[in-house]
């Protein structure tokens, strides 16, 4: 949908590179926003209240573990 808005003319949007494979339209002009460095954030979400497999659970104890870790090293100076 905000694609098909600013193919109509009817503004500019920020969206994610992801989004760049998602547009199709010969008029809309892209331009990569790396400075400054423009961040994202992202959630894991689960339901608490249904099965999860033993796979699954590992994926998301590693990943909080690894996103807490990353957050108390402090920022990257890259």
């Amino acid at each position: 949908m905000l694609f098909q808005l600013v193919d109509a003319g009817l503004g500019i949007a920020f969206v994610p590179s992801l989004g760049l494979r998602a547009d199709t339209s010969p008029t809309v002009v892209w331009l990569e926003v790396d400075d400054p460095e423009c961040r994202r954030v992202l959630s894991v979400a689960w339901r608490e209240d249904t099965y999860l497999s033993a796979a699954a659970r590992r994926f998301r104890d590693h990943t909080v573990d690894h996103f807490h870790a990353q957050a108390e090293a402090g920022p990257r100076s890259d």
